[in-house]
């Protein structure tokens, strides 16, 4: 269990270092645009701004290497515990190498995919679960 504990730990660093360059990311985009105010005439070469469009790519792309760590631990965790389909901890194998080549721009349709499977998954177990009763909040009479 305790390795367990590890691997999930480490995918809430990971998770939260993607967060942070994605919104790093984010910001320096918003960030040129919106400079115009703060230039002479109010305009912005348009070098600049591609120039920065690149520059936010390749930011992201390289966050995704931490993005990359954490579907790879969650998977291991999938394939190791059995609580998910097996399927899935395969798939998020290949999406975790889709997401460390993310600088080829079509690698990224997986890894998005794979977010998006995972999350309908544990949507509908948690539908399927019943409610576990608290024992500390009152049960209406």
């Amino acid at each position: 269990m305790r390795g367990l504990a590890t691997t999930v730990h480490f995918q809430y660093g990971t998770s939260t270092a993607y967060g942070a360059v994605t919104l790093m990311a984010l910001g320096e985009a918003a960030g040129v645009r919106t400079m115009s105010d703060d230039t002479f005439q109010h305009q912005v070469f348009p070098g600049i701004i591609h120039a920065n469009d690149d520059g936010v790519y390749i930011a992201h792309a390289t966050g995704t290497a931490a993005l990359a760590a954490m579907i790879f631990a969650f998977s291991i965790t999938v394939l190791a515990t059995r609580l998910l389909p097996r399927w899935l901890g395969w798939f998020g194998l290949v999406a975790a190498v889709a997401a460390l080549a993310s600088i080829i721009f079509v690698t990224m349709f997986l890894w998005l995919l794979w977010i998006a499977v995972p999350s309908v998954l544990l949507f509908l177990a948690a539908r399927r679960r019943p409610a576990v009763a608290r024992r500390d909040v009152p049960t209406p009479a």
